[in-house]
């Protein structure tokens, strides 16, 4: 016997004549998401965060010379780059899971070093700097 496909709709009227069911497809299995465990991580920037002075060509050579110390002229303070590293990290890894989008991993600073709570995923994209 050769089988012929027909739209369910038709095939509500047609099943009677022919006498059987028509075949329905299984429903999705739900999916659960695994939710990682947030872990707890220190990470040491006070090399990147260190304070960085302002260099000026003094003439037109191409070797820079640092200005002196006393003028106002300075670098980014270590408190605004520290800021700044915790902004891009919540800005481009996994950004909807830091607590200011909602989610619950966390940054917070301290002496130079970054507090990271955020599951293992999180914690190993941080560290390879991606």
């Amino acid at each position: 016997m050769k089988r012929i496909f027909i739209p369910l709709f038709l095939y509500m009227f047609i099943s009677p004549v022919f006498g059987d069911e028509p075949t329905s497809m299984p429903a999705p299995e739900p999916t659960t998401q695994v939710i990682e465990p947030n872990i707890i991580k220190v990470y040491d920037v006070n090399d990147l965060i260190m304070e960085m002075p302002k260099f000026v060509l003094v003439a037109p050579s191409t070797m820079p010379i640092i200005t002196n110390p006393v003028q106002e002229q300075k670098g980014i303070e270590p408190d605004q780059q520290i800021k700044t590293l915790v902004s891009v990290i919540e800005k481009t890894i996994e950004p909807g899971i830091w607590q200011d989008q909602g989610g619950t991993a966390t940054i917070s600073t301290y002496n130079g070093c970054l507090i990271v709570s955020a599951p293992q995923s999180v914690q190993d994209l941080i560290s390879k700097g991606k």
